[in-house]
């Protein structure tokens, strides 16, 4: 089940994420724009900590364990972000980029030096 992210939890990565965006080594949406929900299908079971869907692309889903621990999940959220904005940029390319393997070099690389930026910013590497 979907549960949308409250206001206070929202607000939470807005002020967080907002302020790194424009020294991000990658860009990213701005979280104030899209709608978040934590998504009990991603738990610490499957490991899956967040996921963009092209077909919802205004949204975001987290792991709903992250509920426990939101200072944890800002580099996942900034990630998922980076992959709105690469689908938002490059929709064609984005989608041919899903085939796996490919998914790993031309989306997977860049998302992952954002979320790495984010835990260093928030000293959380």
């Amino acid at each position: 089940m979907r549960t949308r992210l409250t206001e206070k939890e929202k607000s939470y990565f807005v002020e967080l994420l907002a302020p790194l965006r424009d020294s991000s080594p990658h860009p990213f949406v701005d979280p104030a724009e899209v709608d978040m929900y934590w998504n009990d299908t991603f738990n610490t079971d499957n490991g899956i900590m967040g996921w963009f869907q092209w077909t919802r692309p205004n949204d975001i889903d987290l792991n709903i364990d992250g509920q426990a621990a939101m200072d944890l999940m800002a580099s996942t959220v900034a990630h998922e972000l980076h992959h709105m904005w690469q689908y938002r940029t490059y929709k064609f390319l984005y989608l041919l980029a899903l085939v796996p393997g490919i998914r790993q070099i031309a989306l997977e690389y860049t998302a992952k030096r954002v979320e790495l930026f984010v835990d260093e910013k928030l000293n959380l590497s």
